[in-house]
C-alpha cells in the first residue's frame, strides 16, 4: 500500500465459491457486504493497489464464520416438517369425516327414496285395484295433497268426438268445484297445449305460460296461478287425460314432488284405463243379454285390431329384412355403376386413340367398322348404366315403402308415399297397365307412413288383378289406373280409379269383410282391403267405394288434413 497517494489506492476481494472474479473498489468504497450467505463458513480475500495501480501480489485471507438464524436450524426444519405433517393429517381426517357424513346422507336419502318407492307401489295398487274413479280421484288428490302443494287440483278427461277436455275432478282451495269444459280449439289453453303437444307444461311463475302458448288467458274461474303443472296421461300411446296441479306461489314445487307426480299420474292413467275398460265391459254385458248382434260386432272389432296389431309386427320385421337386403344389393349395384362410368370414360379415350392412329387416307371402311363397333360398345354401356339406375331406383322405393315407422305419427308427403309405392307396382305391372298420377294438393300429413304405403300397395294391386281379369288372353290391350290427389273441405281426397272388371252391389256391399274374396282358392285370403279399412280409421279418415260393373272401380281414401296427429 501507498500512503503517500490514499485516493489514488484501488483495492479487490472475493469469497472463493461465491465470486467467480475480483470485485473492484475505489478508495470512497472501501464496505463489503453479503446478504445471501447460507450458514457456514466461508474465506473472504482481500488486495490492494498503490498510487500508481500495481497490485500487490500479497492477499489478506479473512476467515468469517456465518451462524444459522432460527428459521435455518435443524430444531425449526423438524418443527416445520412435524406441524406440516399435523396438517396433512387433520385435513385426512377432516376429510374423511366429510365423506362419512355424506356417506350417511347418501344412506338416509337411499332410505328415504326407499320408503317413498314403497310407498308409491303401495299408491299404485290402491290407484289401480278400484274400477271406481271417483275413489280413486279421491285417494290421488290425498296422496297428492300430503306431499305437495295443491291449492288448484283438476283431472281433466279427453273427450275425442266433442273435442272437448271436460274437468271430471276439480278441486280450488280445498273445496270440491262444478266440473267444466275446455274446447280444443282454445289453443291458447295450458290443458289444450298439454293435450295436443302430449308433453309436459311445468312453470315457476306465471309469466313463463308464454313459452307454450301464445297469449295468457283470463282464467275460467278462481284465481290466477304462479306455479303451473300440467301432464299428460298416456295409455297406449294415446292421450286420455291430463293432471294439474297449481300453486298461487312461485317455484312452488321441487324435482322430488315433480318426479313424485310424475308416477302418480302413471297410475291415475292406468286406474283411468281400468275404469274405462271395465264400464265397456259391463256395457257389453248389458249388450249380450240385449241383442247377440253386438257380441258379434265386438268379436269383430277384436278380430280387426289382433290383425292390426299382426300387420305392424310383419311390417316392422319386413322393414328390417328390406333395409338388409336393400343395403346388400346397393353396395354390388354401385361398384358395377361406378365401373360401367369409367368404361364409358375409357371406351372414348380408346376410340379417339385409334382414330389418331390412323391415316387419315385410310379405307372409310375401316373408319365406320370402327365407328360400328365402338357404337355397340357405347350401347352395351348405356344398357348397362341405365339397368343400375333401375337398381337403385327400386332399393330406395323399397327403403321408402317398408321403412319402420316410430310408435308415434310423423309428418309425411303424400305424393312420396304414392310415388314410392307405385314404382314397387308397376314393376310388376306395366306391361299390362298404365299408370297416370293428377296431385292438385300434396299436403303433408301426420302419419303412419308405412302403414299408409300397404294401403296404396293393396289399392293398386287389386286394381291391376281387376284389370288383368277383364282382359282377354289375346288381347293387347292396356288398362289403365289413375290416381288423383286433392284436398275438399279440409280433408284430402286420394282417388284410385281402374277400368277392370268393376263390382255387383253385393259384392261392393262384403268387399270390406273379413275373409271375403272374390279370387280363386290360393289367390288371395280376403284380408288385404279389411286390414287397409282398419288402417284407414285408424288415421281417422274414410274409405269410399264406387264400382260398376264391367266398367271399373274408384277407391277413395278420405284422410283429414287440418288438426291431424
Amino acid at each position: 500500500l501507498d500512503y503517500s497517494a490514499p485516493k489514488k489506492l484501488r483495492y479487490g476481494y472475493r469469497i472463493p465459491g461465491i465470486d467467480a472474479d475480483w470485485i473492484d473498489a475505489d478508495f470512497e468504497h472501501r464496505t463489503l457486504s453479503y446478504g445471501n450467505l447460507w450458514p457456514g463458513d466461508y474465506t473472504v480475500q482481500v488486495r490492494g493497489s498503490n498510487r500508481l495501480g500495481v497490485w500487490s501480489t500479497n492477499q489478506l485471507n479473512l476467515k468469517i464464520q456465518v451462524l444459522p438464524a432460527y428459521w435455518q436450524t435443524g430444531w425449526f426444519l423438524t418443527l416445520l416438517l412435524l406441524a406440516f405433517g399435523g396438517f396433512i393429517y387433520g385435513g385426512y381426517r377432516l376429510r374423511v369425516a366429510r365423506l362419512r357424513a355424506q356417506a350417511r346422507e347418501l344412506q338416509t336419502l337411499v332410505n328415504a327414496r326407499t320408503a317413498d318407492i314403497l310407498k308409491l307401489g303401495s299408491i299404485g295398487k290402491e290407484l289401480t285395484a278400484t274400477l271406481d274413479i271417483e275413489q280413486a280421484f279421491e285417494r290421488l288428490y290425498k296422496q297428492a295433497s300430503a306431499r305437495l302443494d295443491t291449492y288448484v287440483f283438476s283431472i281433466g278427461i279427453y273427450d275425442h268426438a266433442a273435442n272437448l277436455i271436460q274437468d271430471e275432478y276439480l278441486i280450488e282451495g280445498g273445496q270440491r268445484q262444478r266440473t267444466k269444459a275446455i274446447s280444443m280449439d282454445e289453443l291458447d289453453r295450458p290443458a289444450v297445449w298439454c293435450l295436443r303437444e302430449r308433453r309436459e307444461l311445468i312453470t315457476t311463475c306465471n309469466a313463463e305460460l308464454l313459452n307454450f302458448v301464445g297469449k295468457i288467458l283470463p282464467v275460467n274461474s278462481g284465481d290466477s296461478m304462479e306455479s303451473i303443472v300440467y301432464l299428460p296421461l298416456i295409455v297406449e300411446q294415446r292421450v286420455i287425460s291430463c293432471l294439474s296441479v297449481q300453486s298461487p306461489r312461485r317455484s312452488a314445487y321441487s324435482l322430488d314432488q315433480l318426479e313424485f307426480l310424475r308416477v302418480l299420474a302413471s297410475y291415475t292413467a292406468i286406474a283411468i284405463s281400468n275404469s274405462r275398460a271395465h264400464g265397456e265391459l259391463a256395457a257389453t254385458h248389458g249388450a249380450l243379454a240385449r241383442a247377440h248382434g253386438e257380441l258379434a260386432a265386438a268379436h269383430l272389432t277384436m278380430q280387426q285390431t289382433q290383425r292390426q296389431l299382426l300387420l305392424q309386427e310383419k311390417l316392422a320385421g319386413l322393414g328390417t329384412l328390406t333395409a338388409g337386403v336393400a343395403h346388400e344389393i346397393n353396395n354390388p349395384t354401385n361398384f358395377v355403376h361406378v365401373a360401367a362410368q369409367n368404361l364409358s370414360v375409357d371406351l372414348a379415350e380408346f376410340e379417339a386413340f385409334l382414330k389418331e392412329l390412323v391415316d387419315t387416307d385410310e379405307a372409310p371402311e375401316v373408319l365406320d367398322a370402327f365407328a360400328l363397333r365402338f357404337s355397340k360398345l357405347s350401347g352395351h354401356v348405356k344398357t348397362m348404366l341405365h339397368g343400375t339406375e333401375r337398381i337403385k331406383t327400386i332399393v330406395r322405393d323399397l327403403r321408402a315403402f317398408t321403412r319402420s315407422d316410430r310408435a308415434e305419427k310423423t309428418r309425411a308427403r303424400m305424393s312420396e308415399c304414392l310415388l314410392s309405392t307405385l314404382h314397387l307396382v308397376r314393376s310388376s305391372w306395366q306391361e299390362k297397365v298404365e299408370f297416370s298420377t293428377e296431385f292438385i294438393d300434396d299436403p303433408e300429413i301426420a302419419c303412419w307412413p308405412a302403414l299408409l304405403n300397404q294401403v296404396f300397395m293393396n289399392l293398386l294391386v287389386n286394381g291391376s288383378q281387376a284389370i288383368a281379369a277383364r282382359a282377354k288372353p289375346e288381347s293387347a290391350e292396356i288398362g289403365r289406373i289413375t290416381i288423383t290427389m286433392q284436398i275438399k273441405e279440409a280433408e284430402l281426397h286420394i282417388d284410385f280409379s281402374d277400368n277392370g272388371v268393376g263390382m255387383t252391389a253385393p259384392v261392393q256391399a262384403r268387399v270390406l269383410e273379413p275373409f271375403f274374396t272374390t279370387k280363386d282358392v290360393g289367390d288371395g285370403t280376403g284380408l288385404g282391403l279389411s286390414i287397409s279399412y282398419g288402417i284407414i280409421l285408424q288415421h281417422d279418415g274414410k274409405l269410399q267405394i264406387d264400382s260398376t260393373p264391367a266398367q271399373g272401380s274408384c277407391f277413395t281414401v278420405i284422410l283429414p288434413v287440418l288438426g291431424n296427429g
